[in-house]
Order: C-alpha cells, then sequence, then structure tokens
C-alpha cells in the first residue's frame, strides 16, 4: 500500500504536469507585456494568455484571424511602449537641454560674481592704501602741530615775560600811582616796592621814596615832588623799553603763532580725511563680504545645476538603453516568431525539386 507522503508527491506532480509550459522564446515578450505602463493589470494578463495560441505551432502553419488579430494587439501594445520609452527619451533630451542651459547661464552668473569680487577686493585694497596713507598723515601732522606748540612755547617765553612784566608795571602805575596821585593822596609804597628793582632808580630816591608816598600833596616838598616825578619815569621808561622789546619780538611770536594755528587746521583736516577713509574703507569691506556670498551662492547654484545635468544624462543614458534592449530583445524577438511558417505544402514540393535535381 503507497504511503500518504507518495501519494501526496504523485498528486503535486500530476497538477504542475497539467500547467501550461512556458516557451523560453517568450519570456522577452511576456516579461515585457508584463511592464507596459500604459495598460491596466488585467489586460496585460490577457494578452500574456493569448501570446503563445496567437503565434501558433509548426503542426499548423496557418494562423486564424482571431490568431493574427491578437497578434496585431499585442504589437501595437509593444509599439505603444517603444513610442512611450521614445517620449521619454525626447522630454529627458529637452529636460537635458533646459538644464545645459540653465547650468551655462549659472555659469555666466558666477564668472560675473567672480569678476565682481575681483574687482571689489581691488577697490577694498585701494581703499585700506589711502586709509593708511591717511593715518600716516595724520601721525605726521600730529607730531608737526606738537612741534609748532613747543616751539611757540620756547620762542615766546621772553615775549611773554616781557608782556606780562608790562602788563604788570602798568596796572601798578595806574592802580598804585597815579589813581592815589589824582586823588591828592600819595602812592602806595608797600604795593610799588616789588617793582622798584626793575626800574632805573638813583639810590638816594630809592632811600627817600618811602618818606616822600606817605605824604599827601599839602605836605610834599619840592624834594618830594622831584622823588615822586623820578619815580613815575622810572616806571614810565620800562614800559616803553619793555614796548619796545614787544613791539621788536611781536613778528616772531605772531609767526609762532600762525605755524601753531595753521598746524592745528592741518591736523584737523587730517582727522577728517582718516575718519572718510576709515567709511570708505568699512564700505568697501562690507560690498566684499557681499560680493563673496554671491560668489558662494553661484558655485552652489553652477554645482547643483552640474548635478542635476548628470542625472539626468544617466536617466537619458537609462532610458536609451532601455529603449535598445526593448528592440533588441523582446520587440525583435516578437517580430521574429510573428512571421508565419511556410505552408507544408510549399515544403514538401521544394524538398521534391531538391531531390529530382540530385
Amino acid at each position: 500500500m503507497p504511503s500518504k507522503n507518495k501519494r501526496t508527491a504523485a498528486a503535486v506532480a500530476k497538477e504542475e504536469s497539467k500547467k501550461p509550459r512556458t516557451d523560453p522564446k517568450l519570456v522577452p515578450i511576456t516579461s515585457a507585456l508584463s511592464k507596459v505602463g500604459h495598460l491596466p493589470e488585467p489586460c496585460k494578463q490577457l494578452l500574456i494568455a493569448i501570446l503563445p495560441p496567437s503565434l501558433g505551432s509548426g503542426s499548423s502553419p496557418e494562423r486564424h484571424e482571431v490568431q493574427t488579430a491578437a497578434l496585431e494587439m499585442i504589437e501595437e501594445t509593444l509599439q505603444q511602449e517603444k513610442s512611450s520609452i521614445q517620449e521619454r527619451i525626447a522630454a529627458s533630451e529637452q529636460k537635458l537641454a533646459e538644464l545645459n542651459s540653465l547650468k551655462t547661464e549659472k555659469d555666466g552668473e558666477q564668472a560675473t560674481a567672480d569678476t565682481a569680487l575681483k574687482e571689489l577686493k581691488d577697490e577694498e585694497q585701494k581703499k585700506e592704501e589711502l586709509l593708511k596713507e591717511a593715518s600716516e598723515a595724520k601721525c605726521s601732522a600730529e607730531k608737526a602741530f606738537a612741534e609748532a606748540k613747543d616751539a611757540k612755547t620756547e620762542g615766546g617765553k621772553t615775549f611773554e615775560a616781557n608782556k606780562q612784566e608790562k602788563e604788570s608795571l602798568e596796572a601798578a602805575l595806574l592802580n598804585h600811582y597815579k589813581i592815589p596821585m589824582d586823588a591828592d593822596e600819595g602812592p602806595h609804597f608797600a604795593a610799588l616796592q616789588p617793582f622798584l628793582c626793575k626800574l632805573t632808580l638813583d639810590e638816594s630816591l630809592q632811600q627817600a621814596l618811602p618818606s616822600s608816598c606817605v605824604k599827601p600833596k599839602e605836605q610834599r616838598g619840592s624834594f618830594d615832588i622831584v622823588v615822586l616825578e623820578e619815580l613815575q619815569k622810572a616806571f614810565a621808561t620800562k614800559i616803553a623799553e619793555l614796548g619796545s622789546k614787544l613791539e621788536a619780538e611781536a613778528p616772531l611770536a605772531e609767526e609762532l603763532d600762525s605755524k601753531v594755528r595753521d598746524a592745528e587746521s592741518d591736523l584737523e583736516t587730517k582727522k577728517t580725511n582718516v575718519q572718510e577713509h576709515t567709511g570708505a574703507f568699512e564700505a568697501a569691506q562690507k560690498n566684499v563680504q557681499e560680493a563673496t556670498q554671491a560668489v558662494m551662492a553661484a558655485s552652489k547654484a553652477v554645482s547643483t545645476a552640474a548635478a542635476n545635468v548628470q542625472a539626468e544624462v544617466r536617466t537619458c543614458d537609462a532610458l536609451k538603453f532601455q529603449l535598445s534592449e526593448f528592440e533588441s530583445g523582446p520587440l525583435a524577438t516578437f517580430t521574429a516568431l510573428k512571421k508565419p511558417a511556410a505552408p507544408l505544402e510549399k515544403v514538401e514540393a521544394a524538398e521534391e525539386v531538391a531531390t529530382a535535381g540530385a
């Protein structure tokens, strides 16, 4: 009695024997039909199913019109698939042309951005050099101003001393001699005494001054009057002497003062120039930064465009390869199998002719 496993194996073998065997020559065609994108799945399965019987067999070289119609539908489907691939190739080539055009445009934009950046960097360098020159000129002006002030201070020491001395003598003569004398009082000896050493007075007169100065007008004798007049003359002489010195020294003092003013004015101008050039240099730096960012953006756009072109080239090449494989594979195979076999009578007649000739 056969075992259960043997019966099962026999049953499976029997079922497998009932399944239609697929001719290996039809595999490229059936595979292509299963992948067409413009038909629903039931239609594709139908075409795959009717393909073998529609081609016929060697025992029946003549095809029924139904078979011919079925083959025409299959051929139309394959041709539509071919056209679909060709359309995708054309679309890919069109897209590739557009991407190449865009890349060319982006290349141009990058070249323009590179040129602009170079020009702005050159401009920045010029502004930096101008700022450096302005800063050096400012330093020189500061040195010149300091030297002018030192020269004025050193050269004007005598002038200032004589000027102050003259002003002091004039004030003392007015406040402590003329005003009291006009009031019929005596000069203020205590206030005038510090200036006596600077005056040219006879020793005897100096000795008489204290007593002559304290006497009011109505108590003065002739000697007192002479003493006070000589005191006034001594003040006037010293003031006149100092005035002559100041008059002689005035041009030099004015020249030194003018040099200080000019140096100070020049320094202010140089400071303004430094500020202007600093602003111009900072603006140039900002322009370079913006241009650098523009170059980076343009470079990124070029890289993206190039990557898109390469990707589309691969897509287009893949489609062309797909078309070539489709034409040389499923389509060529179907075309070859579709050709009807020669009628049996013609084959036998050809064999008889060949035999008779032999």
